[in-house]
């Protein structure tokens, strides 16, 4: 195993258990590897490394931290202390609290108290030469053991590895810790100077590995990254947690005998007393208050280890602790409920709520109790029954049992769950029993309630405890108050019911008002409520503005009049007013006429449901329901008198409206008219081959030849009306502007990139536009079907990279170039498929489009950037390797397959060139080179395949490495280490907040099959969710000091800045090294080759030093853009020439695009709320936005979410 000195003193716990199985033989090794690491400490003792004492302001105030571990004590940011705050210490070096494994185990000593004056920091700014930050570094190492092993490892290897590197961050920071005065934290100026110590004292680290700082350009943030800025966020988490802050320490007594933490020790007796004892009760409920704290901080279950709260009395005991958790609301239920009773009855008269026959006593109780109580009981009795069930999901465990997934209680059992009557004591037991199996059936856990016997005896039930009330509203406020004591959930079955009592006040049962203009009704529930507020849904809502502001509550498909419009600017121009301003004469009415129908007409083709024999039957329709209406409007407006020129015009008007669609009547007709206008970009059909073709004639079947052909539309005809007609020229100009005037420290484009600028270098001449193209493959008929694979057709789209975020993200700048059968291009090849394409783009860089601008002529060049897809199809299109199995598999590099998968870093002398490229071709050896064909796109001037840096994250990264790494560390974690089930995983999973945006990918449970072959199946959204919410939901289950924990913490790093979309140079560098130690980790932990998904990542730094932010590049919003595609094909039942029919639908779209004209950021607005009078005034003056408003006054309007430049934000407003 290689183990030498220095790697037998780092090792750790994992690694002892996989080198030594036996349990016995491993205990007896760890005391002896204890026993030799205690002899070394001995050693370095003996060499004058003296224990740390910090130095002091003063004896006194040293006295007091005596008691105090560095362990348990935060890295203070000290901005508030009134005093100096020394820490005294002997164990500040152990590892064991700390978020990142590989580090010693060793209780290291420190260095002399004569040393630490000249080594104590302030927040001054460092101006020491390169050599005394050297000499810094190396001070603090040489006088710690674990320090002095990082300097003998390097002396000996020649670099670190990733347990090492851990190492010496962790040194550093915590002497750093140590020595910072008052009112000083751990400053950028310092972090920039210990990470250049570190590469001066080790030439072979980059300062970027251990910090890189903060960076703000426009709207473009790059946080602090870097090792030694980890080290120091994880030992300030753990500091947090003992809640220690410098003030708290007495600075003006010398005999204060303060304690920071509660321990064990502090509380033992008390706590072993109350554990074993429960009489006398005046020393149970003293004890029990003066350990209260130490005890809810524990989250300990209360009810099994401590007998005294399983008392008749224990109830008591519960009230304690709700009285310290929620101070001065111990009478707070019991303060509602008189109201609530009387809003009850009066909610009941004002409604005339039925309840049934066996309930009208009840009702006659609660109004007019017989006995003193009956009240209360009839209103426990009937509140449950206002409520409406809701469904409960159950585990998947409950599934194989032939359980249904899901269980919706009934009224009687959701009444039951909050309240039970029972007419005899020695149904008690009984009902007890029966709750508890009903509960394990489906799989729940039975949680408080209250039972009434008859009419004398009330009991809280909790667990198997009876806890006997003298009332129902003391039985009630006990139940209540055990919810929160305990720390446990509501019943599933009422939890709507416990809610509303607790939580709500009157309003809640009151009543529910609609204020849409011209509604006002009053609804009962708030259920009915809300599909009541669904009816006005695109409904139109005056404002107190001048001009009305459309709002829909939609998330579909917005229509124009649904929209406001925004200009890149982001200046709200006031929408399309529908009102001509012309004088109302025939021919504008005509006109008017005309340009409604076709718009009307661009719009339902534009609709990817809409199959295009269905339009003309719309159009018939509305003809005939207009002419069913308008011949007796015609016949009545000509009984009144009117001037005969009116009448005259008005006739001419009728008799158009009667056949609106007359010039556009047929399909013909309406296409012919997009094209006058312009706005309709056919896509052509290009010939690609010829191959002999069955056919039925005259009962048999013949062979004859048939031309096979694939749609292709003109990019240039496409660009020119998209940057021309639509204003996105302007848009791009502006951008790239912008871009130029920041500085080139942080890339967030593509325009900004070294392999951009080596093309603009050869052109600086010309207005020249960067052009990406995708190519994908994707089936229109079902997958699992019987005709798969039998329409499957390959797409290439076209992008402007140089669009801003909001721009490029919409799938409408997303344009298709060609359409064409897979089996086509892998029966006619790539040069068949592409050569029209090739000479477009060829076209586009040489001669160029031209566009009017500014009232100029600008002629415009475009140039392709690169070509962007999966693995597999840019493989195939580019003529590489289609086996990732194969001796070359790497379409950047020339390593071989078994390098490849121990390969840890890039190596340069491999990487792919034209001149090595040139010789592989003239090799034609795909075994020897990977190379299967020449590249088809090299007949492009400008491209060649070896500088085409792209990579898809989607499919390598969140369907690649994310599902191999925490599907291997989930298995191992799950069924070899234990340290939780996978029904406890999938219940986290199920019951996690992911908050309202993230909700939309929660990841699916995962199943006990595939995790037992270390894999998850997910979709590349659901991946990205659980990953990024991964630490939360399970985090807290794993051990500190887990390598496996490291796994995923390196690959959290590694995506934070690969899916970052503005990077610095210093980003890059610590990726390339956190790649390095991920991939070290998961050979080491899973003893397994590398995938090629893995591989591809080592040449993440190169590339994002070419092409910018990886996230720009990949596969996600091409993927969506299928779907456009795809819906057409599932509304359409013909699959003959489908390329043609999906293309031409897709032009349709984008013409109704063209005819809206303006290029425009969407804004999209929710339902409008509107503001009482009261809530107005007492809101009256506030600020908002730093910029002050007056509601009451102000034209102010609020709405329930906003989506803006692809960000939705959800408001919740609390103004009542």
């Amino acid at each position: 195993e290689e183990i030498d000195k220095i790697a037998f003193l780092s090792l750790t716990e994992d690694m002892i258990k996989e080198l030594i199985p036996k349990i016995g033989k491993r205990s007896k090794f760890v005391q002896k590897l204890k026993e030799f690491k205690r002899e070394s400490q001995e050693v370095l003792q003996e060499n004058n490394v003296q224990p740390f004492i910090l130095p002091s302001v003063d004896t006194n105030e040293s006295d007091v931290c005596n008691n105090i571990r560095i362990s348990d004590i935060e890295v203070f940011e000290i901005d508030d202390a009134p005093t100096p705050f020394n820490i005294c210490t002997k164990d500040l070096f152990s590892d064991e609290i700390l978020y990142e494994s590989g580090t010693s185990a060793i209780i290291d000593n420190a260095i002399p108290s004569e040393v630490n004056k000249e080594l104590i920091c302030t927040s001054s700014v460092y101006t020491v030469e390169e050599s005394a930050s050297k000499d810094y570094i190396e001070k603090i190492l040489t006088n710690y053991s674990d320090g002095k092993l990082v300097l003998k490892y390097y002396e000996s290897i020649g670099s670190l590895n990733q347990s090492m590197r851990n190492t010496l961050a962790s040194v550093i920071i915590k002497h750093e810790i140590q020595h910072c005065t008052s009112n000083t934290k751990i400053d950028k100026i310092k972090f920039l100077f210990l990470s250049n110590g570190i590469h001066n004292l080790f030439p072979n680290e980059t300062k970027e590995t251990y910090f890189t700082p903060y960076y703000k350009e426009g709207n473009n943030v790059t946080p602090m990254r870097g090792k030694l800025y980890d080290k120091y966020c994880n030992l300030k988490k753990e500091i947090k947690k003992t809640n220690v802050h410098p003030a708290d320490i007495p600075t003006n007594s010398v005999t204060d005998d303060y304690n920071i933490n509660y321990k064990d020790s502090d509380y033992e007796d008390k706590i072993l007393w109350l554990k074993n004892n429960t009489e006398p009760i005046q020393t149970l409920q003293t004890y029990w208050l003066e350990t209260i704290e130490y005890r809810l901080k524990k989250k300990e279950n209360l009810m099994e280890l401590y007998p005294g709260i399983q008392r008749p009395t224990g109830y008591i005991l519960i009230e304690l602790d709700f009285q310290y958790l929620y101070p001065n609301k111990e009478f707070l239920l019991l303060n509602k409920i008189d109201v609530f009773k009387v809003q009850l009855i009066k909610y009941i008269d004002k409604f005339n709520i039925q309840f049934g026959v066996q309930h009208i006593i009840t009702v006659r109780e609660l109004k007019n109790p017989s006995k003193p109580g009956n009240d209360y009981v009839s209103f426990l009795k009937l509140l449950p029954l206002l409520f409406q069930p809701i469904t409960i999901r159950l585990t998947n465990k409950r599934k194989k049992d032939c359980i249904p997934a899901v269980w919706r209680p009934s009224k009687v059992e959701q009444a039951s769950a909050f309240v039970t009557f029972i007419s005899d004591i020695g149904e008690l037991k009984t009902l007890q029993t029966s709750k508890i199996e009903k509960a394990l059936k489906f799989g729940l856990t039975l949680q408080p309630y209250i039972v009434i016997v008859g009419s004398t005896e009330i009991f809280t039930v909790v667990n198997n405890i009876y806890f006997k009330l003298e009332t129902p509203l003391k039985a009630l406020d006990i139940c209540f108050k055990t919810f929160f004591s305990l720390n446990i959930h509501y019943p599933a079955e009422s939890e709507q019911v416990c809610h509303l009592n607790i939580f709500h006040d009157v309003k809640s049962i009151s009543e529910f008002k609609c204020l849409e203009p011209g509604c006002y009704r009053v609804l009962s529930t708030f259920h009915s409520f809300k599909n009541h507020i669904v009816q006005h849904k695109n409904v139109l809502i005056e404002n107190n503005k001048p001009d009305n502001l459309p709002v829909s509550t939609s998330k579909q498909e917005y229509s124009d009049s649904n929209i406001v419009n925004l200009p890149f600017s982001n200046e709200i121009i006031s929408s399309k007013s529908n009102i001509n301003s012309k004088p109302i004469s025939v021919d504008n009415f005509i006109d008017t006429l005309r340009c409604s129908t076709v718009t009307l007409a661009s719009k339902w083709y534009s609709n990817s449901i809409i199959p295009r024999k269905i339009i003309q039957v719309l159009f018939n329709d509305i003809r005939q329901f207009n002419n069913s209406f308008l011949s007796l409007l015609k016949d009545k407006m000509l009984e009144v008198k009117y001037d005969s020129n009116h009448t005259k015009d008005i006739l001419l008007m009728f008799d158009q409206l009667s056949n609106p669609f007359s010039s556009i009547s047929s399909e013909h007709l309406r296409f012919k008219t997009f094209d006058e206008i312009g706005i309709l970009i056919r896509p052509r059909l290009v010939d690609i081959g010829c191959r002999l073709n069955d056919k039925m004639k005259a009962g048999r079947v013949i062979f004859e030849p048939k031309v096979f052909q694939m749609s292709f539309v003109p990019l240039r005809h496409v660009l020119k009306t998209i940057l021309q007609d639509c204003n996105l020229f302007e848009v791009i100009i502006k951008f790239m502007n912008h871009l130029e005037s920041n500085s080139n420290k942080c890339v967030s484009n593509f325009v900004q990139c070294k392999l951009w600028k080596s093309k603009l270098e050869k052109n600086s001449q010309k207005i020249l536009l960067p052009l990406f193209l995708y190519f994908d493959d994707f089936e229109i008929n079902n997958a699992l079907g019987s005709h798969a694979g039998n329409n499957k057709l390959g797409a290439v789209y076209a992008s402007l990279p140089c669009l801003p975020p909001e721009y490029s993200s919409s799938l409408e700048n997303i344009f298709l170039a060609c359409l064409f059968k897979s089996v086509d291009r892998l029966e006619f090849g790539n040069r068949a498929i592409f050569s029209e394409l090739i000479s477009e783009l060829n076209y586009l860089e040489d001669t160029g489009i031209e566009i009017l601008y500014d009232g100029k002529i600008k002629r415009v060049f475009f140039s392709l950037g690169l070509i962007l897809g999966d693995n597999l199809g840019l493989h195939s299109i580019l003529g590489f390797s289609e086996s990732f199995m194969a001796n070359f598999s790497c379409r950047f590099c020339k390593s071989n397959k078994s390098d490849c998968n121990h390969q840890l870093v890039q190596i340069d002398e491999n990487l792919r060139n034209e001149v090595n490229y040139s010789t592989d071709i003239a090799i034609n050896n795909l075994s020897l080179t990977g190379i299967k064909e020449l590249c088809v796109f090299h007949e492009i001037q400008s491209f060649h395949v070896t500088n085409n840096y792209a990579v898809d994250i989607m499919h390598d990264i969140l369907e690649g490495v994310c599902k191999y790494d925490i599907g291997m560390m989930l298995k191992v974690m799950v069924y070899n280490l234990n340290y939780f089930t996978i029904d406890t995983l999938n219940n986290r999973i199920e019951s996690f907040n992911y908050g309202t945006i993230d909700i939309r990918n929660r990841p699916p449970l995962i199943s006990n099959d595939s995790l037992k072959h270390g894999s998850i199946k997910m979709s590349a959204s659901e991946t990205l969710c659980f990953t990024k919410y991964l630490t939360l939901i399970i985090g807290e289950l794993v051990p500190l000091n887990s390598e496996l924990w490291s796994l995923y913490i390196v690959l959290k790093q590694i995506m934070d800045i690969i899916f970052d979309k503005c990077l610095k140079f210093e980003d890059i560098q610590l990726c390339k090294l956190l790649i390095t130690e991920h991939h070290e980790l998961y050979i080491r932990l899973f003893n397994t080759n590398l995938k090629p998904k893995f591989h591809h990542m080592i040449h993440y730094p190169l590339i994002m030093e070419q092409c910018g932010p990886l996230s720009l590049i990949w596969s996600m919003r091409f993927e969506s853009k299928h779907k456009q595609l795809k819906d057409t094909a599932k509304s359409i039942t013909s699959r003959k020439n489908s390329p043609y029919t999906l293309a031409l639908k897709h032009q349709l779209n984008m013409s109704y695009r063209v005819l809206s004209s303006v290029n425009t950021i969407n804004i999209k607005l929710g339902r409008r709320t509107l503001l009482s009078a009261n809530t107005r005034l007492k809101y009256r003056n506030v600020e908002f936005l730093c910029s002050p408003f007056n509601i009451l006054d102000d034209q102010i309007q609020f709405y329930s979410w906003i989506d803006f430049k692809v960000i939705t934000q959800i408001f919740y407003l609390y103004l009542d």
